[in-house]
Formats: structure tokens, sequence, C-alpha cells
């Protein structure tokens, strides 16, 4: 008699704007918001951008809200993890991805066959787009699978926030540990790769209306390649889209794959920066099922996406 009741609850709750809880979380909210523009980490158009549907959106919903919270944090954490002042990597992986590449890294082959200086092709404007879907589609995603848990429960969108939040707290930890220069920049220091900035060539062809998207987001940390976020969280929306719809988790899995090839041939990441963070999530989901199975709090997790 009591089942209505169990699986209709969180849905109000995640509709309530009341509460001390929710209001000190919006406050939170607006603090980081403020503070990551402050401190440079985004531009104001780029919290436009990025975060101001979920800004709107944290008004009437708690968990975008604090999935919201957790991106402003971790953009704040990483523009700082670089100031440990540990030695940088990027040789180190320069070579493991030579190794890999059979002398010659992956991005150097891979721009020496489709890249055309002074040039921009179409698989280099789709590379670019894809690398600037990275700024919306994940959040699009977390939208859907939060609009889509609202009446059934809000267990996946919960399993997905903490999931997130995990693999952004061990990106954070790998970047201050790991400080590792893209290949784009360890090629502007070293006579070991020659690689280019496509994103970067693009942007002083005048004629390419690309300028705006990547002048707004600002890197405060240009050497945190290892491991690659943009992967890790483009595997790890696909992961909770496939427990929500198998046809658009396929999709997503094909966009994730397609977002390691592209920052790899656009020199944003090393391949084994790409692994790291595909790696990097298939480990927090492994650990976060098998803390939820042993308690036994909700057995239809597991079907909860079919």
């Amino acid at each position: 008699m009591n089942e209505p009741v169990t699986t209709r609850a969180p849905a109000r709750r995640a509709l309530r704007l009341g509460g001390a809880n929710g209001i000190l979380l919006r406050l939170g909210l607006i603090v980081l918001a403020a503070t990551a523009v402050h401190e440079h980490v985004m531009r104001t158009s780029s919290l436009v951008v990025l975060l101001g549907f979920l800004l709107a959106g944290a008004i009437l919903a708690e968990p975008l809200a604090r999935y919201a919270a957790a991106w402003l944090a971790f953009s704040l954490l990483r523009g700082i993890a670089d100031n440990a002042g540990l030695p940088d990597r990027g040789g180190l992986f320069a070579s493991a991805d030579s190794w890999i590449g059979f002398g010659v890294t992956p991005t150097e082959r891979l721009q020496n066959l489709l890249y055309t200086s002074g040039q921009l092709g179409i698989i280099d404007q789709a590379a670019i787009w894809i690398h600037a879907s990275y700024y919306f589609v994940p959040h699009l995603i977390a939208i859907s699978i939060w609009w889509s848990c609202r009446k059934n429960g809000m267990q996946l969108f919960d399993t997905y926030l903490r999931a997130t939040i995990a693999v952004m707290a061990a990106g954070v930890l790998l970047y201050v540990l790991l400080p590792t220069s893209p290949p784009w920049l360890e090629s502007n220091g070293s006579s070991q790769l020659d690689v280019t900035r496509i994103v970067h060539a693009a942007n002083s062809n005048p004629t390419v209306s690309r300028e705006q998207i990547y002048t707004i987001f600002t890197d405060p940390n240009p050497i945190a390649a290892m491991p690659s976020l943009h992967t890790a969280i483009t595997v790890l929306a696909a992961w909770a889209l496939w427990r929500r719809n198998r046809p658009l988790g396929m999709l997503a899995a094909v966009y994730a794959m397609a977002m390691g090839l592209t920052l790899v041939y656009l020199g944003e990441h090393y391949v084994i920066d790409v692994l790291a963070g595909a790696a990097l999530t298939g480990i927090v989901v492994v650990i976060i099922q098998r803390r939820r199975r042993p308690g036994g709090t909700s057995p239809a997790a597991s079907n909860h996406a079919s």
C-alpha cells in the first residue's frame, strides 16, 4: 500500500522550491558562479553558454542545482590544480604516445594525413565542432536523464551525479599529481613533436565564425591533459543514457568515441590521456555499482534503465 508514495516522493522533492537546504544550495551555486567569473576560470559569456540553462533549471530542481554546483566547483579546482608546482609530465606521455604510434605520435600521424596548414577542410570543421560540443552536449544529456527520472524516482540521476563528482574529483587529483602538457603545448617547447593546435589555427581564419566559441572558454590550467575529462565525461554520459534508453545510449557511445578521436587529431590530448579518461569512468562506475548492490536498497536499480 505504501509503494505509490515511495516512488512518487522523489519527484516531488526534485521540484520543491522551499527548505533551508534548497535555499543554501542555490546561494552556494551563485557564490560559485561569481567566484568562477572573478577568478577568470570562466568568463561571463562562458557561464551563459555552458551553465545558464542549468542555473535556470536549478531554480526549480535541486538535483540540477547540485549538478551545476559540481561543475562550477570542478572548474575552480581545475584552475588551481597546477599551483602545486610539480614537474610537467608532457614529455613522458609524448614518449608513450610515440611508442603507441611506432615512433611517431598518433596525433602527428593523423595531422600529417588529414590536416593542411592554412586550410580548413570538412574533417577539421567537424572535429572542431565535436570538440566544442563537449561544453553543452553532456549537460543536455544530464537534463534529459533528470527529466525522465522525475516520475519514476531519481535513482539513476543520483547515481549519474555521484559518478560525475567522483570522476571530477579523481581528475583534479591527477591534475595535481601529474601535470601534463597536451601535444600542442609540448610541441611548442620541444623538438620531439610537430603538432598544430587546429582549433587556434581555425580561429586565425577570418572566414570561419568560430572565434567566439573558443574565446569564451578560457583555459586556466593548460597542463591538465592527464586524464582526458572530455573523454571521461562523454563516456559517463553514454553509460547513463544507455541505462535509460539503449538506442540513444548507442548513439552517445559513438559520440564518445568520436570525441576521443577528435581530441587526438586536434592535438588536445594524447591517446594515453583518452584511454585514461575512459578507464577512469569505468573504474568509477564499477565502484559505485558495487557499493550500491550489497545494501539492497533498490533491487530495481539495474532494471531502471530498460
